[in-house]
């Protein structure tokens, strides 16, 4: 079973990667 200290580990991870994957998307679109 997974803790709420892990489930805001990985929410705050995934929270990293969402930003990521979006600027990406924006300097995709930009070109």
């Amino acid at each position: 079973m997974l803790r709420p200290f892990n489930l805001q580990g990985i929410e705050s991870k995934t929270k990293k990667h969402l930003s990521w994957f979006y600027g990406f998307l924006e300097s995709v679109i930009e070109q």
